[in-house]
């Protein structure tokens, strides 16, 4: 039994063997014995083969368990057949340690020496589809074709720029819960898909590499799947998917953390899934999306925490929808969230609390529609919620329970860029603004100058808008022409401006905190 702990990459390795590739707990089979043994008259007594021993003993099972049994095998395999290299033309590996038919080549002498021991066509039961294939790059990195699960832990040697691992066109990575390490001095990346219908699985650790650790790059249509994985402690992003063609990304139980740029940076695809999602303290942003097409993306149960700028940052230029379900933005240095663009954003279950600028900031560059249900924005060093209207109507529901409290400036920000251009605002549930440092809800002025407008509704008769306890005043709505409509209640304490809502008193402090109204 041959056994070893890494899979080492991008390194020198003797020419009679080339590159060195260690296997973690192969288990060679019957025909690697067969072929290794040395001649009747070299080896010690007690070496039979198993056709010996079936001459001498017929009743003895034709398995491994002769040799693995044996002390003289033992102790000669022990000896003889460490490192153990694969080869075929010297640079192909077949398939994974789990499939594949390898070719084996086990060198019993010092590195150049011509004393070795080869065995051939050592078969492991292969896979009814997608058979997988490494080759071995001439810089040292590796190439994927088909599906292959990884026996080891690689470790990224000598590499001074380009990929360690390249995934072609319906290659399936399943890193088998070992780690891809490479080093930061280098420019490279880890994982590279250069393929569509790609899937990495299964990778708890791509780490250290000077670059990025992973880069999703095409031009054409991309379906890509990352599940169970973790990109850290790289020098440049985490993730980096930079796609200009069409196709959907999926990524389920990914983790990417203290990066030196940001944790997941993404641009193209029609459609992007993030699902249980970790992207913390990198140096930019936990999530960074851009891009100018028509795209709908899904975030659900996810954090984007104390990273150096924000937590997300989305810029859509074009279309489509953005949903986010049960998603924490916390402690980071910049906006907890930041989205602009898209036709349609939808925002349930949300944290966005302590950040350095705001909590939650969105703009149009067109018409556009914000669907706010259960969002918590405190504690921040500007406005809790921002939301800019320029170039079209902005349509604003706040459904169900809303706070945005305590934060350094305004609970809630609005500004209307030109008169022509409608803010409305729609409150199904109870929202509440309190015990904001500088003001409750205020309606900025316009950099270009212009009225603004903003008409506020509250839909439903057991709905309301609590604006209480805020400094300086509750309401601020300069001079926009503004209407407050619905047979729900306006709850507030001061009120300023060219129109204002008619509010019921504020109750006490305990209410208020409560965002209970009247």
């Amino acid at each position: 039994m041959v056994r070893s702990n890494i899979v080492d990459i991008g390194s020198e390795a003797p020419s009679d063997i080339g590159p060195t590739v260690e296997l973690e707990g192969f288990d060679m089979t019957l025909a690697a014995y067969e072929g290794n043994y040395p001649s009747p008259a070299a080896r010690p007594s007690g070496m039979e083969t198993l056709d010996e021993v079936a001459q001498k003993e017929p009743e003895q099972p034709q398995s491994y368990d002769h040799y693995k049994g044996n002390k003289g095998w033992t102790k000669w395999l022990g000896k003889h057949l460490i490192p153990l290299s694969v080869f075929a033309g010297g640079a192909i590996i077949g398939g994974s340690v789990t499939h594949g038919v390898y070719t084996l080549k086990a060198r019993n002498g010092p590195a150049g020496t011509t004393s070795t021991i080869t065995s051939e066509n050592i078969a492991v039961s292969p896979p009814t589809t997608n058979p997988g294939l490494i080759t071995l790059n001439e810089d040292g990195g590796i190439t994927i074709s088909g599906s292959v699960k990884l026996p080891a832990d690689i470790q990224v040697g000598s590499l001074n720029s380009g990929e360690a691992i390249i995934l072609n066109d319906g290659a399936v990575l399943d890193c088998n819960g070992h780690s891809i390490t490479g080093d930061l001095s280098h420019e490279v990346s880890g994982i590279v898909v250069e393929g569509g219908a790609t899937k990495v699985i299964n990778c708890p650790a791509v780490t250290s590499f000077g670059k990025n650790g992973a880069f999703l790059y095409g031009k054409a249509r991309k379906d890509v799947t990352i599940e169970k994985s973790s990109f850290s402690e790289n020098g440049q992003y985490g993730i980096l998917g930079d796609n200009y063609g069409y196709g959907t990304l999926e990524m389920i139980d990914v983790t990417a953390m203290d990066n030196e740029f940001d944790g997941i940076a993404l641009s193209g695809w029609d459609e992007i899934t993030l699902e249980n999602i970790i992207s913390s303290k990198n140096g930019y942003g936990g999530l960074v999306y851009a891009d100018e097409g028509s795209l709908n993306v899904t975030i659900e149960k996810s954090s984007f925490s104390e990273n150096g700028q924000y937590g997300i940052l989305g810029d859509n230029y074009g279309y489509g929808t953005l949903e986010m379900i049960d998603v924490t933005a916390m402690d980071n240095e910049f906006d907890g969230i930041a989205l602009s663009g898209w036709d349609e954003i939808t925002l349930e279950n949300i944290i966005s609390s302590k950040n350095g600028y705001g909590g939650l900031a969105y703009s149009t560059y067109g018409a556009g529609s914000l669907i706010l249900n259960e969002v918590a924005c405190a504690d921040n060093k500007l406005d809790g919620l921002t939301l800019l209207a320029e170039g079209g109507p902005l349509d604003v529901v706040l459904d169900g329970k809303n706070s945005f409290h305590n934060n350094s400036q305004h609970g809630i920000g609005i500004r209307v860029i030109g008169s022509s251009v409608l803010t409305t605002v729609s409150v199904d549930g109870k929202t509440a603004v309190n015990d904001n440092r500088e003001g409750g809800i205020l309606f900025e002025e316009p950099d270009s100058g212009g009225s603004g407008s903003v008409d506020f509704e509250v839909v439903k008769k057991k709905g309301s808008l609590t604006t209480c306890g805020n400094s300086n005043f509750d309401w601020d709505t300069g001079n926009y022409v503004s209407t407050f409509t619905g047979p729900g209640k306006y709850v507030c304490g001061t009120a300023t401006g060219n129109d204002v809502p008619t509010c019921n008193p504020c109750k006490d402090e305990k209410s208020r905190k409560l965002g209970l109204g009247n």
